[in-house]
C-alpha cells in the first residue's frame, strides 16, 4: 500500500466512540458512515479504490460536517483487514464498533458458476467478515458498548434463484454471527446482522439486468415484478438500511444480539 493510502490523523485524537465500516466508498456503507458520524461517532471508512474513498469522505463531510478517516483495504485480503485494524486501534487508540460490508457476488445459475467465482465470494462476503470480525474483536471487547455487525442480504433467510454465491455466503455469515454471540459469554459486546431486501443502490440495477438477460425480457418488467413482491411497493432507500444499523450501534440495542433486523419493505415470508 502507498504511504498516502490514508487520511492522516493526529496522534492527540481521543475520540469517544469509534467505528469502522468497510465497503465504504459507496451504497450501503456510505450511507452508513453518514449515519454513524452524524451521531457522534468518530468514523473510519475503507474499501479498495482510494479516489473513491476520497469523494467518499468528502461526501460525509458534506453531509454531516465531519470529515472521516479513511484508510484503503482489500476485504479480501486476510493482510488488508489486518492492517485496517492496526491502523485504527494504533492511531485512535479504541475501537466500539465494526460493520463488515462488503459488494455482493454477480448474480450467475449454478451451472455457470466456476471454482475461481466460488473462491471469490467466499474471500469478500465471508471470510471477510470472519478476518474483521476476529482481528477486532480484542479492541471492541475493550469498549463498553462494542458492536459486531454485518451487512448481508435477505438471500440468507430466502434463496433467490440465480443467487447461489450470495445464497451461500451470507447463509455462512448468519451462522457465524449465531454462534459468535454465544460464546461471547458475558461480554459486553453484541453481534448482528442487518439483512436488506431490494434497495435503490447500483448493485440492485446490476442484479436486475442481469435477471433480464437470463430470462429474455425487457429490464422494466423485472422490475415491475420486483416491486410487485414487495409490500410496501416500493425500493428500501440505503439511508433506511444505515438507520437499522445506526439502532443496533445505540444503547437501545444492549440487549439485542445473535439476531438479523430485517429491512425489506415485508418481502420474506420466513418463519423466525
Amino acid at each position: 500500500m502507498s504511504p498516502f493510502d490514508h487520511t492522516l490523523v493526529s496522534p492527540n485524537s481521543s475520540p469517544e466512540k469509534v467505528a469502522v465500516i468497510t465497503g465504504a466508498s459507496s451504497g450501503l456503507g456510505l450511507a452508513t458512515a453518514k449515519a454513524l458520524a452524524s451521531t457522534g461517532f468518530t468514523v473510519v471508512i475503507a474499501a479498495r479504490q482510494l479516489d473513491r474513498l476520497k469523494k467518499a469522505a468528502a461526501a460525509v463531510q458534506t453531509e454531516t460536517g465531519i470529515l472521516p478517516i479513511y484508510k484503503t483495504c482489500d476485504v479480501s485480503e486476510e493482510a488488508d483487514i489486518l492492517r485496517l485494524i492496526e491502523f485504527v486501534s494504533g492511531t485512535l487508540g479504541r475501537l466500539d464498533v465494526v460493520v463488515a460490508n462488503s459488494g455482493g457476488p454477480p448474480s450467475l445459475q449454478f451451472t455457470d458458476i466456476s471454482a475461481d467465482h466460488w473462491q471469490s465470494a467466499l474471500a469478500t462476503n465471508l471470510l471477510s467478515v470472519i478476518h474483521l470480525f476476529r482481528a477486532a474483536l480484542p479492541h471492541v471487547q475493550e469498549s463498553s458498548h462494542g458492536r459486531l455487525i454485518a451487512i448481508t442480504s435477505a438471500t440468507a433467510h430466502n434463496p433467490e434463484p440465480g443467487m447461489a454465491l450470495s445464497n451461500v455466503t451470507r447463509t455462512g455469515v448468519h451462522a457465524i454471527i449465531r454462534t459468535l454471540s454465544k460464546e461471547l459469554v458475558g461480554a459486553r459486546v453484541t453481534v448482528n446482522a442487518v439483512t436488506p431486501g431490494s434497495i435503490a443502490t447500483d448493485r440492485q440495477m446490476e442484479i436486475a439486468k442481469s435477471m433480464a438477460a437470463r430470462s429474455g425480457v425487457e429490464l422494466k418488467s423485472v422490475l415491475e415484478q420486483r416491486l410487485a413482491r414487495i409490500p410496501l411497493r416500493r425500493l428500501g432507500l440505503p439511508e433506511e438500511v444505515a438507520a437499522t444499523v445506526t439502532f443496533l450501534c445505540s444503547p437501545a440495542a444492549d440487549y439485542i444480539t445473535g439476531t438479523s433486523l430485517v429491512v425489506d419493505g415485508g418481502r420474506s415470508s420466513h418463519l423466525p
